[in-house]
């Protein structure tokens, strides 16, 4: 068994029997794999083996010094072509830990952004960071926009993220009223509905693309089949997901009126739940984008209520919607100009 493991895996097609051929071939990979010498810092090609030990821990001693660090961060222009002098003072100077400090401290909001100094500092520390360790390990390189973008998406999705309601619901006779609430800009918002049908037995699930301003991208839809009202929800969210991805969102608000699809999904504990639609929008989410899931009223979902309910029993296959239906768009106008509506109106 241990010539098997050292000859890899060719034994599987040629036979496991422990002939010469075997052997020789262990041994040549063994001599092929071996290191005999290292080319130090001075240039010259060493196979001392007390000098290629020196060697090694200095190498690895520099390259995680807190000078390579303050290099990475600061002192390296691409990574923070942007900054103001204005905004921070003496960004370039400084020993590294007076430096973190004064910048994860500073609570300046950046106006074209949107967001605290702070948080987007964070942000585009832990980026950067994560794509010079793959550099090293890896060998991959990652453009400063690429860094610079999406330290910028996490940092608008830590700053305008909610948390889900976690009190019970009021008496409709106290309840306020409700009305939807616009994501903020640049973000896009999906609304997502889904149902089963007592006169059929049948699960519909759907949604809508709507911009900060109330107005209309997209909308989706399709029959589930037989299911519960759990998984019809879980479906639409899923089949949002995927249809954003496709057009290129990179800000993303999702709006359900199912607080139990809501609480489960942020929920850490995604990746490894038993249902496969869970840990599917789980995988979903964690690709480039920032993806932020929401609870509203089911008074405030009228709309992609209502374009569930319009979609024919035999539509399978998911339907995209490029132009909102007519009879939709005092519902679309009401969302965003008209009086909001009471919490049993739903």
């Amino acid at each position: 068994m241990l010539w098997r493991q050292k000859f890899r895996s060719e034994w599987i097609h040629l036979g496991d029997r422990n002939t010469s051929y075997f052997h020789k071939k262990a041994k040549i990979r063994k001599v092929r794999n071996r290191i005999t010498s290292l080319q130090i810092s001075d240039g010259s090609w060493c196979d001392e083996d007390s000098i290629l030990k020196d060697e090694a821990v200095r190498f690895y001693k520099s390259l995680f010094s807190c000078e390579r660090a303050t290099h990475s961060f600061s002192d390296c222009p691409n990574m923070f072509p942007r900054v103001d002098a204005n905004v921070i003072s003496s960004f370039y100077n400084g020993d590294l830990h007076t430096w973190l400090l004064l910048n994860l401290n500073s609570q300046n909001i950046l106006a074209p952004l949107d967001v605290p100094w702070n948080i987007l500092f964070g942000s585009v520390c832990w980026h950067i960071w994560k794509c010079r360790n793959e550099y090293v390990f890896a060998g991959s390189n990652s453009h400063p926009d690429y860094v610079a973008l999406h330290s910028i998406i996490w940092a608008r999705h830590y700053y305008t993220s909610t948390a889900v309601p976690q009190l019970l619901p009021s008496p409709l006779h106290d309840a306020p009223p409700c009305q939807w609430s616009p994501p903020p800009s640049p973000w896009i918002c999906l609304n997502t509905d889904g149902g089963v049908y007592k006169s059929t037995n049948i699960a519909k699930a759907g949604g809508l693309f709507r911009d900060n301003c109330g107005n209309w991208i997209r909308g989706y839809g399709r029959c589930i089949g037989i299911t519960d009202p759990l998984t019809a929800e879980l479906w639409a969210i899923h089949d949002g997901l995927i249809l954003a991805w496709e057009l290129g969102f990179e800000l993303l608000q999702v709006q359900s009126d199912c607080a139990k699809a809501i609480s489960t999904l942020t929920a850490r504990t995604g990746s490894r739940d038993s249902h496969a639609l869970i840990r599917s929008i789980h995988s979903l989410c964690q690709r480039g984008w920032a993806v932020d899931f929401v609870w509203i009223p089911r008074a405030a979902n009228q709309v992609a209520d209502q374009l569930v309910k319009d979609l024919h029993q035999s539509q399978y296959e998911r339907v995209c919607i490029d132009v909102p239906p007519a009879h939709m768009s005092d519902l679309l106008t009401r969302d965003i100009h008209g009086r909001p509506y009471s919490r049993g109106s739903a």
